[in-house]
């Protein structure tokens, strides 16, 4: 068989392809394997449809079809299987997909498979999925639809599965180009997050914040949102009757970080997962003031540390003063060994063990980093 190649709709260097698509390229006709070497993204994507089609069983409709199109080249051809090779190497896209659709091409499906590159999808049955998007009269198959055309640029084969992984309010070009699959999952799950505990996460809202996934991703987007945050996952342990004041939302731990010149805002996370929390001394105790940290642990929560403005260390009358106060609070508090301090120091400075300090609160290693002094 000889086969005539549409010279406006061809690449100038052939591309091979392998997979399920190239084996039934082989058992349709070996010559179109070879023609469609030189097909354009659009034409090779529409014949792969067609060959998607043969290969999950509803190739009879499609095949009449075809003969209706190219009478002209199938009736001269001595077997079906060769007519039908012959007609998908000759129509333009645009036709040969109108014969494999029964039906004028949807608004959008043209430029999408134009833009899904010279690769067949992972799977035959990936075809009838995308063209189910376009043909589909469900509002959320119509957003979906509209992302992919609003998504500028080659379309992956990962856009293709996020667009049915995503939360709805997620179909933004912004999110879809953005994320892969397991990131889809993780965002559904950040958005439950931000939803149940900032206040303002309006869907109007949400979908203006999506800027932030083009900038810095899903992180960037939740951290945003995180600073936001307006009520806690669980209830805070320490209380203002404490003589503290607690640092219960994102607004809160941010405008502490600035007056005390440290990176609290980075502690947002640890406390929007609920395994840190902070408060901060009241004006009265002290005239610099302090942040106390508490860790979660099995029994309730446990001091971690107390920082002054700057990361400066707190007097040890007042780190005292707190440790009563936090004890008073039900909060669990760290203590030395028993001994004399000056004596355990030397002993542990012989050892040569990492954070012993009798000036420190607990004079042992279980306080976390410190809080870092901002750049």
């Amino acid at each position: 068989m000889t086969v005539h190649v549409d010279q406006d709709t061809v690449e100038r260097h052939p591309k091979s392809y392998d997979g399920w698509a190239l084996r039934a390229a082989l058992r349709l006709c070996p010559e179109l394997l070879a023609s469609s070497f030189y097909f354009s993204p659009l034409r090779r994507q529409c014949l792969f449809l067609a060959l998607a089609t043969f290969e999950i069983g509803q190739d009879v409709e499609i095949r009449a079809r075809l003969l209706k199109v190219a009478p002209a080249f199938l009736n001269s051809c001595s077997t079906l299987g060769d007519g039908v090779a012959r007609s998908l190497a000759m129509l333009r896209a645009k036709a040969m997909l109108e014969a494999i659709l029964g039906q004028v091409p949807p608004p959008g499906l043209l430029g999408t498979l134009a833009r899904l590159g010279s690769q067949p999808l992972p799977l035959p049955g990936s075809y009838e999925r995308l063209v189910g998007i376009f043909k589909s009269r469900s509002p959320l198959d119509r957003q979906r639809a509209k992302v992919l055309g609003q998504i500028s640029g080659p379309i992956a084969v990962e856009m293709l599965r996020v667009l049915h992984v995503l939360d709805p309010i997620f179909l933004h070009p912004a999110v879809v180009a953005n994320v892969n699959v397991p990131t889809a999952y993780a965002a559904n799950a950040a958005l439950r997050w931000v939803r149940e505990h900032c206040s303002t996460a309006s869907d109007a809202n949400i979908r203006e914040s999506f800027v932030l996934f083009a900038r810095g991703g899903l992180k960037r987007w939740l951290r945003a949102w995180a600073e936001r945050m307006t009520r806690l996952p669980f209830e805070p342990p320490v209380n203002f009757a404490s003589g503290f004041i607690p640092l219960a939302s994102g607004p809160a731990m941010l405008d502490a970080g600035r007056r005390f010149r440290n990176c609290l805002a980075e502690k947002v996370p640890e406390v929007a997962l609920g395994r840190r929390y902070y408060v901060e001394l009241m004006k009265g105790h002290s005239s610099a003031g302090a942040i106390v940290e508490l860790s979660r642990i099995s029994t309730g929560w446990l001091l971690a540390s107390v920082y002054g403005p700057n990361n400066d260390r707190v007097p040890l009358p007042l780190q005292e003063e707190i440790r009563i106060m936090l004890r008073n609070a039900g909060i669990s508090v760290p203590d030395h060994a028993p001994g004399d301090p000056d004596y355990l120091a030397k002993l542990a400075e012989s050892f040569g063990m990492w954070g012993w300090n009798r000036d420190r609160l607990d004079g042992s290693d279980l306080l976390i980093e410190p809080l870092d002094e901002p750049a």
